[in-house]
């Protein structure tokens, strides 16, 4: 195949305008989308190849032998019964126009046409993580829902410290604690919110629906849950987060019961799911399945 200048695959932001003469990825459901794409120098679309099955690990790798001229392009599937029908697409269109072309066929293959987001997914959404890290209070967060209110956003996101009473900004762990190593049991913290039911509806009062921080996949090191729901442990993760097996029946419940509890008592309108992408897509480990199980 003559002509091929780049390549875009999901683990990158933009296109690379280089041949890489060896390049593989893992997809699954938790972790980025079985498609690749060779590119011309107009980023034009020499080749498109996809899978149709977004839930389970599929890995593409591409290769490339310059002495015969030749690229080879190998599929592996942790099933082989599992809706693998492939996509290919060698029309000449630019590099958007294609990838929005595979969208919609692996949409449509996935009965996923008819799925409908409420008007508020659009709106502006503003979110404390960056402004404040975990160093804030009640007032602290409810003035800054008020200038966020002011400022024409409709969604407030209050992010993870919430469920803890070390006040701290990333960079800046108390020491003894990392960063992640209180986080799991998610009550919300006494030190910073005299009553958080309340808190809420004081920011909700300015006409801003309500997000709140979560995670069903890490817990911490020093939290009564790693200990309770020790059967689920997993792996290590970064600094003091335990990952933990989210298909172990105690555990799913767990968190599942934690987080409807949750969202009923303070009037939640939702969640920010956070490190669904940690389970790292292999072909032999079946995350995706585990995800969705």
């Amino acid at each position: 195949m003559a002509g091929i200048h780049g390549f875009w695959t999901p683990t990158e932001f933009f296109p690379q305008m280089r041949v890489a003469w060896s390049m593989d990825f893992t997809a699954a459901a938790t972790r980025f989308t079985p498609f690749a794409m060779l590119l011309d120098v107009g980023l034009h679309n020499k080749l498109a190849i996809g899978v149709e099955n977004l839930d389970d690990e599929v890995n593409i790798a591409v290769g490339f032998d310059a002495n015969h001229t030749e690229c080879s392009i190998t599929l592996t599937f942790q099933y082989n019964d599992h809706g693998n029908t492939i996509y290919l697409d060698t029309r000449p269109a630019p590099w958007q126009e294609s990838v929005a072309a595979y969208r919609d066929w692996a949409k449509s293959a996935a009965n996923l046409t008819n799925i409908k987001f409420p008007a508020a997914a659009y709106d502006p959404v503003y979110c404390t993580w960056y402004a404040f890290y975990a160093d804030f209070d009640e007032k602290m967060v409810e003035k800054c829902a008020s200038g966020a209110a002011e400022l024409g956003f409709k969604t407030f996101i209050l992010d993870d410290g919430w469920s803890f009473d070390t006040r701290k900004r990333t960079g800046a762990d108390t020491p003894g604690i990392p960063w992640y190593a209180q986080i799991g049991d998610f009550e919300p913290s006494k030190n910073k919110f005299t009553n958080f039911t309340d808190h809420v509806k004081r920011v909700k009062a300015m006409k801003l629906r309500y997000l709140l921080w979560v995670t069903p996949v890490f817990v911490g090191c020093n939290s009564m849950a790693v200990k309770k729901y020790a059967t689920a442990f997993r792996a290590k993760g970064p600094a003091g987060g335990m990952e933990m097996a989210i298909q172990d029946a105690k555990f799913a419940e767990y968190i599942h019961d934690t987080f409807i509890e949750l969202a009923r008592e303070n009037a939640l309108d939702g969640f920010k799911v956070d490190f669904i992408d940690s389970y790292l897509p292999k072909i032999g480990t079946a995350v995706g399945e585990q995800l969705l199980w």
